[in-house]
């Protein structure tokens, strides 16, 4: 039972890494492998538990994964993380929920006894990035207005 559950582990893991939207591009890149702590200290101040699919996947070949809840528990750890870090309606944040969107079809297609899983390049997607920078500081954004835009003489 084992095996067959690594077998399907594996199977959703490379949906995960693989999953492209409907313009081709691959979604799970920033999700591969973690940056270092180097690269962006703060990430490890906020993000008290790491996961990345690089883990999940040598989690897999060293038999971590007992059962699909704890499997499951990785990816939702996964995207939980970035979404905790990331601005909401950017697209890293985007695309960890399509990422686990594909993951729930992915084991709902499992327990339907499909055997080999699909999922349509672009079947789950959440839009352009809707996160808007604030404006400048100051909040005065009136350089280079000109009289003629003014209604307020």
């Amino acid at each position: 039972m084992l095996a067959k559950n690594r077998e399907d582990f594996q199977k959703i893991h490379d949906i995960l890494v693989s999953y492209q939207e409907a313009d081709g591009r691959v979604i799970s890149g920033p999700f591969v492998k973690l940056p270092t702590r180097k690269e962006l200290p703060d990430y490890y101040q906020v993000i008290t538990k790491p996961m990345d699919l690089w883990r999940i996947e040598k989690n897999i070949h060293e038999d971590r994964y007992k059962n699909m809840e704890a499997f499951e528990n990785d990816v939702k750890l996964m995207c939980a993380n970035a979404q905790e870090y990331n601005m909401e309606g950017s697209m890293i944040y985007q695309d960890s929920e399509v990422l686990s969107m594909v993951f729930k079809e992915c084991k709902r297609q499992l327990a339907n006894g499909e055997k080999d899983i699909f999922i349509e390049p672009g079947q789950f997607t959440m839009g352009p990035p809707t996160y808007v920078p604030p404006p400048d500081e100051d909040g005065d954004d009136e350089e280079g207005t000109s009289d003629e835009d003014d209604d307020s003489s």
